[in-house]
């Protein structure tokens, strides 16, 4: 009798395909929210910048946007995600020597792979960069 035998992609080809898709922009890991991991910085030359909107996540839905104006990064990051117990961790796109970070009006320093941490959103960043 008739049964189907074929090459159909499977389901978790798709799946996976959206995973990796969407941890350019943000995924999990352990107990942090890491936000911006793949996004290149060539993005961040068109007039619109990059932005997400109600991405979800473990810890709620969360939107962020950057806009690059010459040597100056803004990162707006809000939504209605509850802090991970790890934090909100934003991966700086870095094609320069980044010169100084704040966040939220004050200044922080970053971590030795150019990433910011945080616990509340909204969070305002602006980085700077060496000419």
């Amino acid at each position: 009798h008739p049964f189907y035998f074929g090459d159909m992609p499977h389901t978790w080809v798709g799946s996976e395909y959206i995973n990796a898709v969407r941890s350019l922009f943000v995924y999990e890991m352990d107990d942090r929210l890491i936000l911006g991991g793949g996004i290149d910085e060539k993005w961040l030359s068109s007039e619109e910048g990059v932005s997400v909107e109600g991405m979800p996540t473990y810890y709620g839905k969360i939107s962020y946007a950057l806009n690059k104006e010459g040597d100056v990064l803004k990162i707006r990051v809000n939504g209605k995600a509850v802090s991970p117990p790890g934090g909100f961790v934003f991966m700086l796109p870095q094609p320069k020597k980044i010169k100084k970070v704040s966040l939220n009006g004050e200044k922080i320093k970053i971590s030795s792979v150019g990433d910011v941490s945080f616990y509340k959103i909204p969070a305002e960043m602006i980085v700077s960069y060496e000419n």
